[in-house]
């Protein structure tokens, strides 16, 4: 019996685009995008700034040498996000139906530059869930199974009782090894039918 569904950010709340990152930054710079966009890699130093052991101008550093760049703090925090698009239309309609019978929360990967900017864009949508758990805060992040273990524990709920949401599929095999159901996320029009089986 599914009691609480979690749901990823992006890709499936709302929708976001490197390629305005990489826009931005080849504008200023004056490096062609696809110079850019072929250097720009989400490798291991990455992935540990958005566990919270890496600071922005640590990164900002790494950057600016994977893309032989030259880049301020501020150009670069800037241009990561401009990232965020635009919610997907009747997210908001469907957080407020499924909140009539289900707890909501969120998970996600994302870093300190990140937040400073979802959190305010997007505050009229967060407001439906009971508690978002972020990676840069908990120290780890997807599809490092201990973040779900840690996320169910503070959230009282056993995985059998939870239905996880995520666009990526490595974060949906990690999440069904320990028995959380799911649902792989392809658009919104997918995710809402596949939730149909849920809503019984």
């Amino acid at each position: 019996m599914i009691s609480l569904i979690l749901f990823d950010l992006g890709k499936v709340i709302f929708d976001y685009s490197w390629n305005n990152t990489f826009l931005y930054w080849s504008d200023i710079t004056g490096i062609p995008l696809e110079e850019i966009q072929s250097r720009f890699v989400l490798n291991e130093i990455w992935n540990e700034y958005e566990c919270g052991k890496k600071s922005p101008q640590e990164i900002c550093r790494f950057i600016n040498s994977q893309i032989n760049i030259k880049l301020t703090q501020k150009e670069f925090e800037e241009g990561c996000n401009n990232i965020y698009l635009e919610l997907y239309e009747g997210i908001n309609e469907l957080l407020m139906e499924l909140k009539n019978k289900y707890r909501i929360a969120a998970l996600t990967n994302t870093n300190e530059v990140h937040c400073k900017v979802w959190l305010k864009r997007y505050e009229n949508t967060l407001v439906h869930f009971e508690k978002i758990f972020i990676s840069n805060e908990m120290g780890m992040r997807k599809p490092d199974k201990n973040i779900y273990l840690q996320t169910l524990k503070q959230l009282n709920v056993q995985p059998q009782e939870v239905l996880f949401l995520d666009d990526l599929k490595e974060n949906i095999e990690s999440a069904k090894s320990i028995g959380i159901h799911t649902i792989q996320v392809s658009s919104f029009q997918q995710m809402k039918t596949e939730l149909q089986k849920y809503r019984m």
